[in-house]
């Protein structure tokens, strides 16, 4: 929800909504104070600067922006297969205690790998959890049973 927030101001600014548009990024750090999680309390503070610097160069975010989802789309299985990322992402999670993080990571990793198996196609929406292997519990993946 805090992700979508800079980008719903920024339309009902480009429409000529400003009071509401700068209403909606002055509420937008109160997040930090509803909530103690700590990504949303970055992308509240990501979403004003982001905001901030939408309004200023509008051409620019939109080919940062492009350019960033797609090196995402085209990275995210080589580092959620890889093991140096999935061990050093283990170990920040269980320092901090984030069980959720590593469960994200354990996801990724799980649906990066049997990707791989159909790179072209890919496997469908949805369908993470047909996979063989998904309805088995973190704790027996012998790579997510330290944490």
């Amino acid at each position: 929800m805090v992700l979508l927030a800079w980008p719903a101001a920024f339309a009902a600014y480009s429409t000529g909504r400003r009071l509401l548009s700068w209403g909606m990024i002055g509420l937008l750090p109160l997040v930090m104070l509803v909530t103690s999680s700590t990504s949303a309390a970055a992308a509240a503070i990501l979403g004003v600067a982001v905001f901030a610097f939408t309004i200023l160069h509008r051409k620019a975010v939109a080919v940062l922006f492009s350019i960033l989802i797609f090196a995402t789309f085209l990275a995210m299985p080589f580092l959620a297969t890889s093991d140096a990322v999935v061990k050093t992402g283990l170990s920040l999670a269980g320092e901090a205690n984030l069980f959720s993080a590593a469960h994200r990571l354990g996801i990724w990793n799980f649906v990066a790998t049997q990707s791989a198996e159909n790179p072209v196609f890919g496997l469908g929406l949805d369908t993470a959890r047909l996979l063989l292997g998904a309805e088995r519990p973190l704790r027996d993946v012998p790579s997510f049973a330290p944490f």
